[in-house]
């Protein structure tokens, strides 16, 4: 499905003279269907793209960083092997000896092009493995999966996965998905909520190009139990006071029900929630990729203050996971 042009054309571009570090223009001049920014080089190479590439190589820079600073707490695993013969990993962080424990999963990229959402996850391990008191206690008191990159293939590629043939990820979680990825976290999680202990399951995005604001999408209202309902609430209610500005989260959080989306009973989120106990919160959040804070720096900000917003919401519990 042919995306608007709005989509590949953003206000500022990321810009880098190494490779490695990015950051912004100044905002472009925009036409019906191309954008003009400006740009001042050194001399030497530029890099220009369209937001800050995360690719699996920057994984594998996370995973070492992860391995080489957690103190023996921190494993890397192998999720999948991907239709084009891609290998899919995440990190699991956990105390040795204290299990079993809650499960918090955390996977990004199920749309190739978002970016920003792997970004959000490399800020999130990154304070997970710092001294801050709240990482401290997530360590100790929770089993912590983060896969930063779904979708392999097409990141690889350079392709933006959304509404790609036949569907894409997040559109594939049914009984018989599609991509082999999808099929091994469902094992997963299905295992870790038959052990009643899957605390949260957030799967991270970036929304469309007119969003300012983070925001959740969450399952209907009617599809959750009383008590999924009331931990969804608190859970939201710590994210509100957490996630400040500049990219201050949105009042509201949308449902991904009926009206979204034809395929909406096969987004992850749904599924999720059909497949664990009312204990479990389940969230998907968009993080704005159009605006001046959306760089490497802003989105690691964010992933931080989600790793806060799970210790309030873990710390809060006292009844129906296992501790």
């Amino acid at each position: 499905k042919p995306l608007p042009p709005s989509w590949a054309l953003p206000a500022r571009a990321a810009v880098s003279v190494d490779g490695v570090t990015w950051l912004q223009t100044e905002p472009g001049k925009k036409a019906d269907d191309h954008v003009a920014y400006p740009l001042t080089g050194n001399g030497g190479p530029l890099w220009v793209a369209w937001g800050p590439p995360f690719t699996s190589r920057d994984c594998d820079t996370l995973f070492a960083r992860a391995l080489a600073e957690s103190e023996g707490t921190a494993t890397v695993f192998d999720l999948a092997r991907s239709r084009e013969d891609r290998l899919v990993r995440g990190l699991r962080i956990a105390a040795a000896g204290r299990q079993p424990l809650p499960v918090v999963w955390i996977q990004a990229r199920q749309h190739a092009w978002e970016s920003g959402s792997s970004w959000v996850a490399y800020g999130f391990v990154e304070w997970l493995l710092g001294n801050d008191p709240d990482a401290a206690w997530l360590r100790e008191h929770a089993e912590v999966c983060v896969v930063p990159i779904m979708d392999v293939d097409r990141v690889a590629t350079g392709d933006g996965g959304k509404e790609s043939d036949p569907h894409d990820h997040n559109r594939d979680w049914s009984e018989t998905p599609f991509y082999p990825e999808i099929a091994a976290t469902q094992r997963r999680l299905k295992a870790f909520a038959e052990e009643h202990r899957l605390a949260v399951f957030l799967d991270l995005h970036n929304p469309g190009p007119g969003d300012s604001q983070p925001f959740f999408f969450v399952p209907p209202a009617d599809h959750l139990a009383d008590v999924a309902r009331a931990n969804q609430a608190r859970f939201l209610q710590f994210a509100s006071r957490r996630l400040d500005a500049p990219l201050a989260l949105a009042a509201t959080p949308r449902e991904t029900g009926s009206s979204y989306h034809p395929r909406w009973r096969q987004i992850s989120g749904v599924w999720a929630s059909e497949h664990s106990s009312a204990e479990t919160v389940v969230a998907c959040l968009e993080t704005p990729w159009n605006t001046p804070h959306s760089t490497a720096a802003g989105y690691r900000v964010v992933g931080t203050k989600l790793g806060r917003v799970l210790t309030d919401d873990l710390r809060g519990r006292t009844d129906g996971i296992a501790r």
